[in-house]
């Protein structure tokens, strides 16, 4: 019995030396390859169904005015009175500021006076439409011209017979030509005053407008979106003074997929719904297209003319609105919680024997709590509904279907 319980201390000794005698490097690598297992996650999941929908498209878009415009001074001048400010409601041709119009007053009253003298001095004449020979300057001069022409053809008839000396020959046509020379000159002078009648005449024009543009006039109907000057400030020819949205009638602006452009046609009615009035349904009349489908999204954008005449509407409001079609179809169906955008791309996570498998996907019309996929995932396969920012491809997962 002794010998027994010596031999089973015996034993119990070497045990314990041979635990200790493990190295480091032994523990570490037991460590590692426990750690290395990788983290299995649960997961929900859901089966892909497929169901007949009717064809329809459900659409966001955005309200813009149906015009926008950026109103400017034609002129420089301080600004002396307003008629107007953010929100103001005004009609095309209202007006919208005043500048001070003395100067350009006093520039009409300059110019009305020029514009007398120039046709003072044209004479009797008295409008740039009249002829030259009308002109008492004019006409004098061509009877003096008459006169020394018909002197001087006697004088050259004498002068052939040999009546008259050479002297008295070379100074009746000089006679002649001195006043030929002064009749051009007189055209000239005549030309020259309703040169003067016509410069005059647009100074008066320009300062007549000048002083018109002193008033700046609403140039559509709508409401003052932005009121960019005020009361007593100096503006600058060309320098935007107020912006003026038209709202009744809207536009309504969304974005339709490649797929569906064929269905949608000119004249057809849309309706739509905004946030704020929940409530109510307004529809509108499809009636723009681009030219030209967006490269980045592969969808064209349409326009759609909204009445909006108790100006419930307000441009900038977000419309949802849905699409309808004559057709059904046949649909491949996942929960829309299965979707998520990664850098502006759509993407579903697949089970694949145990792990999460990466799908890009294209996405198509709702119904209730579930989305279309057109590309990306098969029937019967099965999708994750949770935990989709923990996933990476091919991450481990413990489905748990709900």
């Amino acid at each position: 019995m002794k010998k027994l319980l010596i031999l089973t201390m015996i034993i119990s000794l070497i045990l314990s030396a041979c635990q200790r005698s493990q190295t480091p490097a032994q523990a570490d690598t037991s460590t590692n390859q426990t750690a290395a297992l990788p983290t299995v996650l649960d997961v929900s999941t859901a089966p892909t169904i497929e169901r007949n929908l009717s064809s329809s498209l459900e659409l966001t878009g955005t309200l813009e005015g149906q015009e926008e415009v950026i109103v400017s001074s034609e002129i420089d001048g301080k600004i002396s009175e307003m008629y107007i400010d953010l929100g103001s409601y005004i009609k095309k041709g209202d007006k919208l500021f005043s500048l001070d119009e003395r100067e350009f007053s006093w520039r009409v009253d300059q110019a009305q006076a020029i514009l007398k003298s120039a046709e003072v001095a044209l004479g009797q004449a008295g409008s740039p439409s009249g002829t030259n020979d009308q002109h008492p300057n004019v006409r004098d001069a061509y009877a003096a011209l008459e006169k020394a022409k018909l002197d001087f053809e006697r004088t050259e008839k004498l002068f052939q017979d040999g009546v008259i000396s050479r002297q008295e020959y070379d100074r009746t046509r000089s006679l002649y030509d001195q006043t030929r020379a002064r009749w051009e000159v007189s055209i000239a002078q005549v030309e020259a005053y309703r040169t003067n009648i016509t410069q005059a005449s647009a100074s008066l024009h320009l300062a007549q407008k000048q002083l018109e543009d002193a008033v700046i006039y609403a140039p559509i109907s709508g409401s003052i979106k932005e009121r960019l000057v005020s009361a007593g400030e100096y503006v600058k020819k060309g320098q935007p003074v107020a912006r003026i949205i038209q709202t009744n009638p809207l536009r309504l602006r969304t974005n339709v997929p490649e797929q569906y452009i064929q269905k949608v046609k000119a004249g057809e009615t849309i309706g739509f719904q905004v946030d704020s009035l929940a409530d109510k349904t307004f529809q509108g009349t499809i009636n723009r297209f681009s030219p030209a489908l967006d490269k980045s999204s592969r969808s064209l954008t349409i326009e759609a003319t909204i009445a909006n005449p108790n100006l419930q509407l307000k441009p900038g409001m977000f419309a949802r609105t849905k699409l309808s079609f004559d057709t059904t179809k046949t649909a491949l169906m996942v929960p829309e919680k299965a979707v998520i955008t990664t850098v502006g791309l759509k993407k579903i996570y697949v089970l694949v024997d145990g792990k999460s498998q990466s799908r890009e996907v294209s996405l198509g019309q709702k119904d209730g709590d579930l989305i279309e996929v057109l590309t990306g995932v098969k029937p019967g396969e099965i999708v994750i509904t949770s935990s989709l920012d923990k996933l990476a491809d091919g991450s481990p997962v413990n489905p748990q279907a709900k």
